[in-house]
């Protein structure tokens, strides 16, 4: 999987195409699960895969907040379990 390198902006925005709203959808429809659940599954099973970003995490001063949110029960140790959709 190739992932996306920073663009140092500071602001996220949210809003995503017509086409991307239409993979996610009929995605769902496929895995019988809800699309907030696809796109849930999909980032947390391949973005903490990105090593680079994880680096950039823990370099990151005072970043126990944010650590904590993105890793609940501690960083893992390069695994992230596999949740299965809740139905």
């Amino acid at each position: 999987m190739e992932f996306i390198k920073p663009k140092n902006k500071g602001k996220v925005d949210w809003k995503i195409s017509r086409h991307t709203r239409a993979i996610v959808e009929g995605y769902a429809k496929y895995a019988e699960c809800s699309e907030e659940d696809v796109v849930d599954e999909f980032l947390k099973r391949n973005i903490l895969k990105d090593e680079d970003f994880i680096k950039w995490l823990l370099s990151k001063r005072n970043n126990k907040r944010l650590l904590s949110s993105i890793f609940p029960t501690g960083i893992p140790d390069g695994r992230i379990e596999d949740e299965q959709c809740e139905e």
